[in-house]
């Protein structure tokens, strides 16, 4: 499976206050990234958003949320939804490695949907993916999603330096 950005990848970048939304579309499926200004807004906002089981603390510096969320298809069956997961981060703990690995649980949900098939919610599926093809395909999204993330989050971070230099306060982006 070839993953061109610009034809089977697209990107909306919605900055919000307090926050960046970025939508991530692969094919028909999609990833929410958030990456709020302060490390407890994002706790605040997954634990007032989200009922859980456990409470997300302030040790957690990042989060994937998979997304199992069920909906009726044309023949009335029921179906998962495109949405595939929600990545939260922030701007205080963040670092590479930790989009890396948020990514990495990110691309894992969505590749699981893949060679699972149609029933689990994922509509570009081939399943006569050979082994080394699966391997290919999996560091594939990875990278798309480790990308996209990167390259928005030090496109936010450049314009923040820019605007602070200006007098402007990185609180107000």
């Amino acid at each position: 499976m070839k993953l061109v950005v610009g034809k089977e990848v697209k990107v909306k970048h919605l900055p919000c206050n307090g926050f960046h939304l970025i939508d991530i579309h692969i094919k028909s499926s999609f990833f929410s990234v958030y990456i709020f200004n302060k490390h407890i807004d994002m706790i605040n906002f997954v634990n007032e958003s989200y009922t859980c089981s456990r409470k997300m603390t302030t040790k957690i510096d990042a989060l994937f949320m998979p997304v199992y969320l069920w909906t009726k298809n044309k023949l009335g069956r029921l179906a998962m939804t495109r949405q595939i997961g929600k990545i939260f981060l922030n701007k205080e703990s963040l670092d590479p490695s930790v989009i890396q690995h948020e990514c990495t649980h990110a691309a894992l949900g969505y590749f699981s949907r893949l060679i699972n098939g149609n029933k689990k919610g994922a509509s570009e599926v081939s399943v006569s993916i050979e082994r080394g093809d699966k391997e290919e395909l999996f560091c594939k999204i990875v990278c798309i999603l480790t990308g996209v993330v990167l390259e928005t989050y030090y496109d936010i971070k450049d314009r923040a330096d820019v605007n602070t230099e200006a007098g402007k306060t990185k609180e107000a982006l």
